[in-house]
């Protein structure tokens, strides 16, 4: 490079000198001829360079473009070839096995009608044996479910009631016996024992709490859960002894069959006033008909409970019941107005039905002196239903698989053993 631009300067620098120009003056434009010349070269070549580089470019992309078309046209060429291969081998398939069949049923339609009643009765043994077998398995299935669920209940029971192993025996035997003799699951009714336990009741009340509290639910087809909490506070509340479950359950069972009022509305309005009506006096019988009466009138839960609160604390003096307020304000003969400032507003409505419903209150008191056995008809009467029936058959049969509930800790135990037998057993019917 710097040979070429010595031999062109001293050329040019010659014909500039030729010229006239002096060496100096001849020189110095023969480089600045130079610059410029090479300059233009330069241009020149990073132009020729791009169009060359976009030219081999394209012809990649035409290359590149081209190979894909042809690729995708010898798969596609493959897939035809395999797809008619495919389709002419199950042409095949099918002429060869409409062969068969023809060849078989000409050979077999003369004697098809002979053995024909035999076939059908193999058919028909092979499928009632299935059907047994699977009605086996669901059985077995649910047994062991229930054991599981009934090993759960009964530690729940325990933890919660803090009762003994020997303790526990003797309600386990009851919730048995209750199960087997009312449409209620042994889970179910350890739930109740579960829910007395809770409340404090030791394992003798709730050996005789138990079988009422079953009556009491089936009678009004409420849950044993519910109904089991109800005893208990009611029980609470008046300082009852466990051997007056029996007449609390049929007080309960005459009022919810005759009146308006029902488990979840007494359950509300009784924890409002339960405890004031005790301590008053005013009998369990007594509080029970007022409520029956206002529910009779569309009054709600919670305000049966808070009026008649409000009555006992700012009516009651010593040594009254809420009979004796009531006649005290019905011989008075006030005015709803009057009566509400003696209760105020939110008393008043109710105490103002009471007092003008004396012989209604009288009459359903009356009532509960033949109260006696009602639980126990009531729930007779639900349970002569198949339902029912068919719920006592599968707590009997589920029954079977617990084992006694003994005091030197071997339940548990046994009952493993129990669901791992109906394990066992699924597992042959499977095989």
């Amino acid at each position: 490079m710097a040979e070429q631009r010595g031999k062109f300067v001293e050329r040019v620098s010659i014909e500039y000198a030729l010229n006239g120009e002096s060496l100096t003056n001849a020189t110095r434009k023969s480089m600045e001829d130079w610059k410029k010349l090479h300059k233009h070269a330069k241009a020149f070549s990073i132009a020729e360079s791009k169009k060359t580089l976009k030219a081999l470019e394209a012809q990649a992309k035409t290359s590149s473009f081209r190979i894909e078309k042809d690729r995708r046209a010898e798969i596609k060429k493959t897939n035809d070839k395999r797809l008619r291969d495919e389709l002419a081998l199950q042409r095949k398939i099918a002429a060869a096995q409409s062969k068969y069949e023809a060849k078989k049923k000409k050979g077999s339609i003369a004697g098809g009608f002979s053995n024909f009643g035999g076939k059908i009765g193999t058919i028909g043994a092979y499928g009632a044996a299935i059907t047994i077998i699977n009605a086996l398995r669901q059985a077995v299935t649910f047994m062991v479910t229930k054991a599981i669920e009934l090993e759960s209940a009964f530690t729940d029971l325990a933890v919660k009631s803090g009762y003994t192993n020997k303790e526990m025996t003797k309600v386990a035997d009851t919730v048995i016996q209750v199960a087997s003799a009312t449409k209620f699951s042994t889970i179910e009714i350890t739930g109740a024992a579960t829910a007395l336990g809770k409340l404090g009741f030791e394992a003798e009340e709730v050996v005789e709490i138990l079988p009422v509290v079953g009556n009491v639910a089936a009678a009004t087809g409420e849950t044993l859960q519910a109904t089991a909490e109800v005893f208990g506070k009611v029980i609470n509340a008046y300082g009852f002894s466990a051997d007056a479950a029996q007449n609390v359950g049929d007080r309960l069972v005459d009022v919810f069959n005759n009146s308006a009022l029902s488990l979840e509305k007494f359950n509300t309005a009784f924890s409002y006033v339960g405890s004031a009506a005790a301590s008053t006096g005013t009998s369990f019988n007594e509080l029970t008909a007022a409520m029956a009466v206002l529910s009779d009138r569309g009054i709600t839960a919670s305000k049966i409970g808070t009026g008649l609160r409000n009555v006992f604390t700012k009516l009651g003096t010593e040594g009254e019941g809420l009979r004796d307020i009531l006649e005290r304000i019905s011989d008075a003969h006030l005015s709803f107005y009057e009566v509400a400032e003696l209760v105020g507003r939110r008393a008043a409505n109710q105490l103002f039905i009471m007092a003008n419903s004396l012989d209604e209150f009288d009459a359903n008191v009356a009532r509960s002196m033949e109260d006696f056995g009602e639980a126990a008809k009531a729930a007779a009467i639900q349970m002569d239903t198949f339902q029912s029936k068919l719920d006592i058959l599968v707590n009997t049969i589920v029954n079977l698989v617990v084992p006694e509930f003994d005091a030197d800790e071997t339940f548990r135990d046994s009952l493993i053993d129990r669901i791992g037998l109906l394990d066992r057993l699924s597992i042959a019917l499977d095989t």
